[in-house]
């Protein structure tokens, strides 16, 4: 039987050229919900979607990430790359638009054939703390809102009697904390408030400051004493599910070599903590509502029991070899991302440890330390060298087991193929 002969497949002459200085226009008109312009909106692209990544998101790392101002007429012009690498075209962006008068627009997946953005306005919000006494109000706060709210302490604005006020906030669920420094008390925080706010009115919030509180704990007993290159991060967590807007607060303490640590100035909510120590990691547990989900160790604050005992297991070694496209190693930086997840929240890389590695002079780049991680994201930088196309589209991941080695080869081809 005769073989059958393999054919070479002809480029698309329509299909677009690879073009890393091509540039477009984005032209915006920004109006209010009565049509009219709404001059002075400040305009800005700060991330990209790919036509080859579709899901991803990508930060505008291409130059400075365009940014304008609307003018008279509520118009801005924003000059974009078109292509977000040789893989992929720009195919949405992530655009941002604030003013003072209105409510936040952002849209992380902006369509470019898209002209208006109509800008909304909100109810009024007034937020006071107290402390002892109900009638003893304070009004000098930090205000912490929720996720989606996307406001910072610049779009709070004092009224006349000193409380402070938005009306910037958009209709729907939010949570809501402050907190208060005193001399003499410290730093005094309030349990997040959650609310509901329509479209006008007011809506008066008064929360009481409680007075400072800890949470203390130690790692696994476990963990060889004394405990070497100790690392805690808590992230405390309000609402995040069945719909409720996520409230944050996330702390970093170093361990002592007794395996002890001590997080001061912790507010009220369930606290969920990420370990990592010479050898060790936090220990993912069965979730206690879902039999295929895992979760951290978790505190709810203020805590009963002191100290709180963190279950550790014991980390993974990575070894990743990276040759170039002769077969030889290769000088290049490998970057290792052991995500931790909480649920309602996201993800994050794990604190504590650097990890980007140089390879050696057999290509060898080691992590010694790295969490227990199934598919864990990496990353390869080499001067005048690339991953293979269908690494950079699909992602390049490895595998690392709790007390094992792994192992991973990357063949990297020239820059530009």
């Amino acid at each position: 039987m005769a073989a059958a002969l393999e054919t070479e497949v002809e480029p698309d002459p329509d299909a677009p050229v690879y073009d890393p200085d091509a540039m477009s226009e984005l032209k915006l008109k920004v109006i209010d919900p009565d049509g009219a312009a709404v001059e002075g909106a400040v305009v800005s692209i700060s991330g990209m979607r790919s036509s080859a990544q579709p899901g991803a998101w990508i930060s505008y790392y291409r130059g400075t990430p365009p940014k304008g101002t609307t003018d008279a007429n509520g118009e801005v012009s924003l000059e974009h790359v078109v292509w977000v690498d040789q893989d992929g075209l720009v195919s949405g962006v992530d655009l941002n638009v604030e003013h003072p008068d209105f409510v936040p627009f952002r849209n992380s997946s902006f369509q470019l054939d898209t002209k208006v953005v109509e800008l909304q306005r909100g109810a009024t919000v007034v937020v006071t703390g107290w402390h002892g006494d109900p009638s003893n109000t304070i009004t000098d706060i930090q205000i912490q809102l929720d996720q989606r709210a996307s406001l910072g302490m610049s779009a709070w604005k004092p009224q006349p009697d000193g409380r402070l006020s938005t009306s910037r906030l958009t209709p729907g669920l939010h949570l809501l904390a402050i907190a208060y420094e005193d001399e003499e008390l410290g730093t005094l925080r309030s349990a997040p408030h959650q609310f509901t706010l329509g479209t006008v009115g007011w809506e008066t919030i008064h929360l009481e400051l409680l007075d400072p509180m800890r949470l203390e704990g130690e790692l696994d007993p476990r963990v060889p004493r004394p405990v070497e290159d100790g690392f805690v991060r808590i992230v405390i967590r309000s609402g995040g599910l069945e719909g409720v807007p996520v409230l944050t607060r996330t702390l970093d303490v170093e361990v002592e070599s007794d395996g002890s640590f001590v997080v001061e100035d912790v507010r009220p909510g369930q606290a969920f903590i990420v370990a990592i120590a010479g050898g060790w990691a936090s220990a993912k547990l069965p979730h206690p509502t879902d039999p295929d989900d895992t979760v951290f160790p978790t505190v709810d604050l203020p805590q009963d029991v002191t100290p709180f005992v963190v279950p550790m297991v014991e980390t993974g070694r990575l070894e990743v070899t990276v040759l170039g496209p002769d077969g030889e190693p290769a000088e290049a930086t490998v970057f290792a991302n052991p995500n931790y997840r909480v649920r309602g929240v996201g993800s994050s890389i794990v604190p504590g440890r650097d990890w980007a590695a140089a390879t050696n002079d057999e290509g060898v780049a080691t992590f010694p330390d790295v969490p227990a991680n199934e598919g864990m994201p990496m990353g390869v930088s080499a001067p005048g060298l690339q991953l293979p196309e269908e690494d950079r589209i699909e992602g390049l991941s490895v595998s690392v087991k709790s007390g094992e080695t792994a192992t991973l080869e990357i063949r990297m081809e020239k820059e530009g193929k």
